[in-house]
């Protein structure tokens, strides 16, 4: 199924959201390394009860990890590393392929942290 627009066919892709358990974290995240090394993200860290972003930016992202030992999950990237302490619910939304598109983290204290992956559109005519 796709959409005509200016005599091209867009295909729509179907995303799915899915609930990933603390004890896959970090296969999971080991798994899906390469959708996310050198990709533009946007993370927002939004205010418990109020759902307000608090801080929210857009940054290169070379990693997403999550270290057991330390139970924190980061997301690194060109001179910054962004800390999630002990998280919660981790819910992935993927794209057809099983590629990540976002991740939303709840932390211990209840804020919630929302890392959005821009996927690279190509360019019609593979210019």
């Amino acid at each position: 199924m796709g959409l005509r627009r200016a005599g091209q066919s867009v295909a729509i892709a179907a995303v799915k959201t899915r609930t990933i358990e603390p004890e896959r974290w970090q296969a999971y995240l080991n798994a899906q390394a390469v959708h996310v090394r050198t990709t533009r993200a946007e993370v927002h860290v939004l205010d418990p009860g109020r759902d307000r972003f608090a801080e929210t930016w857009d940054a290169d992202v070379q990693s997403i990890t999550y270290d057991a030992s330390a139970n924190e999950l980061r997301v690194s990237g060109d001179g910054f590393v962004h800390i999630v302490a002990e998280p919660r619910p981790m819910q992935a939304m993927e794209g057809p392929a099983g590629g990540l598109r976002a991740l939303e983290i709840v932390a211990e204290d209840g804020i919630r942290h929302v890392i959005t992956l821009r996927v690279p559109l190509a360019l019609a005519g593979g210019s």
